[in-house]
């Protein structure tokens, strides 16, 4: 027997060890393989939903979501302001899940309206139907949105962007093998009872809000992460024009607007907010997030529908990959949530905020208030007042000139009416010495009493001289309506002087016994008019232009007066219909208070012609409505035609200050009866963009109309002032210019009538009726003016 020997002994023990070795090297090797082909399947995927969810954010008009863009809903109607401009280079023209939420603030804001219009008696017919219709316009959009995120639409349409970056990873341990996408899920994540409370990308402003009193804590939504506004300084604040503060800062998010004190936070998503009878609840996109991946039992417990058409923000993707050396399957699932942080796009101060910044304010960009004033009263077309500067009643026939030569009327034996210029002139010589000739008892010897001396014969004084009526006595011819020289033939059986009448004493005494007049005088005015030679001549003043859109009640009063002059008396009628408003060439209150000279239409200067009104700011309007007697109801800080306006400026253009509106107003365009101007955007898709007054509407058809009423518990839907026009001195207006036969109204030398009707009573309304904002509408200045006093006669000419 042969002994072992020790050396192959080990050379088998170390065979076998290698082998061992080799054996676990290779196991090792194809497990790592294993695992790190997992873990490029899983990063892989995870960074292809991550792309889902930001795409889906803002599908883009071009590869890998073109398709899916063409699902979104299309900005325009009382949306049209709200298309996303970042998805086909500027256009605008869709709403993707971006500017989803600016609908759903519109929306509510219109309900907010509604609620207050309701609450204050101030909602018309029109109000619910109008808020059920933006309910249904916003239900379709979201459904629209809705649709096309969800699968098949989604999971076919989205695909492309999961596979743009899946597959754009390495996967070498799978052979390169494409990612194939095998499952899509949506989920509606970080609502208001979901895990954590997530922010839409709008908030509201409190002088947004209809109601100052509202509580904005209903809207309040918690800030990510920590329930705090947290920012970049590259985003914390843009510079805003707006009207008349072009320095302001507008802090979007935090506490003050333009350096005042008014608090805004986010509106909470997924969270329903019932206001008016509607539910509404928008979408959490998370403004200072980026798109980031979720857990899936997470996502698992926000997977059921809210329904309402209200669009998803998570998406779940399942993927899976081919070995090819093993011909097995590996796959990974992964859950990501939209974010709408800072683009980084550039610079704050360029282009649009809609396009750079995360989020906007509750508001209407393409929202108005109309301005109208109603058309001008009838009878512009007149051509002017006449000059009644040689007017009978300005001369012979003046009853506030008592020392002047009177007006004498007498009757001849022949029943015929005579009429002269009272002595000391001629004719009235002339008949009182035929007078005295008719009653003496010896035609040849009678005693002339203007001469004290005996004549006899008939008297030889002149009776008419062509050039000077003052020498001239006249017969009344044609029942009144003329006149002719009288002759010899004509001074028989005249009565002595008791048998004579004072026509200018009778009027001041007895206004010619008015109404309704009757008597001699009043039967001869015609008569003196034609033998004195007097008569109105004009029109006057060559500047005043029947065509200017301007002509109130009050000049439709004035021109009765004026057109009726030179007759003994006028009857006035109020006009039933309103007007519009025009702003006093001199200030209402002026006139009021005797300050400046009133406004007669004697043909000096711009102010001597008609119309009585000049063109005009809204803000003079404003003023002369406020500022007679002080009515607060126009300019005053609270419950006011200007504190309404400002309010909803601030639905169109959160952060304007009541002295922004009140610069807007003060400056041109001017505004003329039958015209109607709009405060709007400039630039409706610029959220920076500056308010406006134009008289171009920022729709092409504008809606006039508000769906809310006048109350009288809202000072500014009713808010008129009250004056008359006789004391301020609008009407029947006297001289002012110290010219003793010239300067009031009909360039008279005092006035057209000295016992004037002073009933009549002017009120200027500027009633500013609210709207929900459907179509854009937030409201309706309304500047008309009404005249009360039923029908009034002026008598008793100057």
């Amino acid at each position: 027997m042969k002994p072992r020997r020790k050396k192959g002994a080990t050379l088998g023990l170390v065979a076998v060890s290698v082998l061992v070795i080799i054996v676990i090297g290779v196991a090792c090797y194809f497990l790592m393989k294993l695992f790190g082909g997992g873990r490029e399947a899983a990063n892989s995927i995870d960074a292809g939903t991550l792309n889902v969810a930001k795409q889906a954010l803002r599908p883009k008009n071009q590869f890998p979501t073109q398709n899916l863009y063409n699902l979104l809903p299309a900005a325009s109607g009382d949306f049209a302001a709200y298309g996303d401009p970042d998805l086909d280079n500027g256009a605008a023209s869709k709403i993707s899940l971006f500017t989803y939420n600016r609908c759903v603030a519109q929306a509510i804001l219109v309900a907010l309206n509604v609620q207050d219009m309701n609450n204050k008696g101030q909602a018309g017919a029109q109000a619910a139907p109008d808020l059920q219709q933006e309910f249904q316009n916003l239900q379709t959009v979201g459904q629209q949105l809705h649709d096309a995120l969800i699968a098949p639409n989604g999971q076919t349409d989205l695909s492309p962007a999961f596979n743009q970056v899946a597959n754009n990873n390495n996967m070498k341990m799978y052979g390169d093998n494409n990612i194939s996408q095998t499952d899509y899920k949506t989920a509606w994540m970080k609502g208001g009872g979901g895990l954590g409370i997530g922010s839409t990308n709008v908030y509201f402003n409190v002088d947004s809000l209809p109601d100052q009193t509202a509580d904005p804590t209903l809207l309040k939504g918690a800030l990510p992460p920590n329930g705090k506004i947290t920012y970049t300084p590259v985003t914390t604040e843009y510079q805003v024009t707006a009207y008349g503060n072009t320095a302001g800062n507008y802090n979007i998010l935090g506490n003050t607007v333009n350096g005042g004190n008014t608090p805004s936070v986010y509106m909470t998503g997924y969270s329903p907010v019932t206001i008016a009878g509607m539910s509404f609840q928008g979408v959490p996109v998370f403004p200072q997030q980026k798109a980031h991946l979720v857990s899936l039992a997470d996502f698992n417990r926000a997977t059921t529908d809210p329904g309402g058409g209200t669009p998803p923000n998570a998406f779940y993707v399942g993927a899976q990959v081919l070995d090819s050396k093993s011909a097995h399957f590996g796959g990974a699932v992964a859950c990501a949530i939209v974010g709408a942080a800072y683009s980084g796009a550039g610079p704050i101060s360029s282009g649009t905020n809609e396009k750079i910044l995360p989020d906007f304010p509750a508001d209407f960009p393409i929202g108005y208030i109309a301005i109208s004033n109603d058309p001008p009263a009838n009878g512009s077309g007149w051509a002017g007042p006449n000059n009644g500067e040689f007017n009978v009643f300005n001369w012979e026939i003046d009853p506030t000139a008592p020392n002047a030569t009177p007006v004498m009327l007498t009757t001849n034996g022949n029943g015929d009416t005579l009429f002269f210029e009272g002595q000391p002139a001629q004719s009235g010589q002339a008949v009182q010495e035929w007078a005295d000739y008719d009653n003496a008892a010896n035609p040849n010897a009678w005693t002339n009493s203007v001469t004290g001396q005996t004549q006899s014969g008939a008297p030889t004084i002149p009776l008419s001289n062509p050039n000077d009526p003052s020498q001239t006595v006249f017969v009344v011819t044609q029942g009144g309506a003329s006149s002719r020289a009288a002759t010899a033939a004509d001074m028989t059986g005249l009565p002595e002087p008791p048998g004579q009448v004072n026509c200018n004493a009778e009027l001041l005494a007895n206004n010619w016994n008015y109404p309704p007049g009757s008597g001699r005088c009043w039967n001869a005015w015609a008569a003196f008019n034609n033998g004195f030679n007097r008569a109105m001549s004009g029109p006057m003043g060559n500047d005043f232009n029947p065509a200017l859109p301007y002509w109130s009640n009050v000049d439709s009063i004035k021109e009765q007066i004026c057109q009726q002059f030179n007759y003994p008396a006028a009857t006035v009628t109020a006009p039933s219909s309103t007007s519009g408003l025009g702003a006093y060439k001199v200030p209402l209150q002026d006139l009021h208070n005797g300050a400046e000279p009133d406004l007669a239409w004697n043909g000096i200067g711009n102010d001597g012609v008609p119309p009585l009104e000049q063109p005009s700011t809204v803000m003079n309007l404003l003023n002369q409505v406020g500022t007679l007697n002080q009515v607060p109801c126009a300019t005053g800080a609270t419950d006011s035609v200007l504190s309404d306006i400002t309010q909803r400026c601030n639905e169109l253009c959160p952060g304007v200050r009541s002295s922004d509106v009140q610069a807007l107003l003060s400056n041109p365009p001017y505004i003329g009866m039958g015209q109607t101007l709009y405060i709007r955007r400039q630039t409706p898709t610029d959220g920076r963009s500056a308010l406006i007054l134009s008289a171009q509407p920022p729709v092409a058809t504008p809606l006039l109309q508000p769906d809310g009423v006048p109350n009288a518990s809202d000072a500014g839907s009713t808010c008129a002032n009250n004056y008359n026009l006789y004391s301020t001195g609008l009407i029947d207006t006297l001289n002012a210019t110290g010219n003793p036969h010239n300067g009031g109204d009909d360039n008279l030398h005092q006035q057209p009538y000295t016992q004037p009707y002073t009933g009549f009573q002017a009120q200027d309304h500027a009633a500013f009726i609210k709207s929900s904002g459907y179509k854009g509408l937030v409201g309706l200045l309304h500047f008309y003016q009404t005249i009360q006093g039923g029908t009034g006669t002026f008598s008793r000419p100057n």
